[in-house]
C-alpha cells in the first residue's frame, strides 16, 4: 500500500509493474524477504556492536573541524527574470524598489514581483561571488542595491545573520553514532 500510494492511481502503479517485469506477489515477496532480513540484522547482529557514548564524545572532540557552520545570512529576495523584454524587468523592478523606499515591506514587495521564491538560509560559499560579496557585508534588515546577474535583477534584504559557529555536540551526536556504528558494522561483518 505504501508504494502503491506513491503513484497518481492504481492503474499507474500496475503499469510501472509490468513495465519493470515485476508481479504484485514479487513485489510482496520483495518487501517480506528485507522484512526478514532487517528483523535477523536489528535481533542477532546490531546487538553485537556496540558504540560506547565516550567514543561519541571523543569523535566529536577530534573532528570539530567538521562541526563548523559557516558564516550564513537569512535573505528575502526579489528575483525578476529579464525573459523576453528586458525593458519591462527592468519596469517591474523599479516598481518594486520605490515600493521598498517609499514605506513598503520588502516581503510584501517580494511576493508582488518576484518571479522566485525568497532564498532563505545561505552559507558564506553557496552563492555567486557577485551577489555573495554584497549580501555578507549587509547588516541585519538592510536591503542591497541592485545585482544584475547574466539572467535577471535581484534585490536582497537580510532577515538575520548567523556567525561562524561549532554545531553543539547535541545537535550531532546520534549523527556521529550512527557512523561509528556503520563504520564497526562494516568492519565486523
Amino acid at each position: 500500500e505504501v508504494v502503491k500510494k506513491q503513484y497518481p492511481s492504481e492503474q499507474a502503479f500496475i503499469d510501472a509493474l509490468t513495465q519493470s517485469g515485476t508481479t504484485l506477489s514479487d513485489l510482496k515477496q520483495k518487501f517480506a524477504d528485507q522484512l526478514k532480513v532487517r528483523m535477523f540484522i536489528d535481533s542477532y547482529l546490531r546487538p553485537q556492536v556496540n558504540v560506547n557514548p565516550n567514543e561519541v564524545i571523543r569523535y566529536y572532540k577530534t573532528h570539530l573541524d567538521s562541526y563548523w557552520h559557516k558564516d550564513s545570512v537569512e535573505l528575502d529576495s526579489i528575483f525578476i527574470a529579464y525573459g523576453p523584454d528586458k525593458d519591462a524587468a527592468k519596469e517591474r523592478l523599479d516598481q518594486a524598489v520605490a515600493m521598498i523606499k517609499t514605506g513598503g515591506k520588502f516581503l510584501e514587495a517580494s511576493q508582488k514581483y518576484s518571479d522566485s521564491p525568497s532564498i532563505g538560509i545561505v552559507q558564506k560559499g553557496d552563492l555567486v561571488p557577485k551577489i555573495e560579496e554584497v549580501v555578507f557585508k549587509l547588516n541585519e534588515g538592510q536591503v542591497s542595491p541592485v545585482i544584475e546577474t547574466d539572467d535577471g535583477y535581484y534585490l536582497f534584504q537580510v532577515k538575520q545573520k548567523i556567525p561562524m559557529e561549532v554545531a553543539p555536540f547535541q545537535d550531532v551526536k546520534d549523527a556521529i553514532e550512527n557512523q561509528l556504528y556503520q563504520q564497526k558494522f562494516k568492519a565486523k561483518y
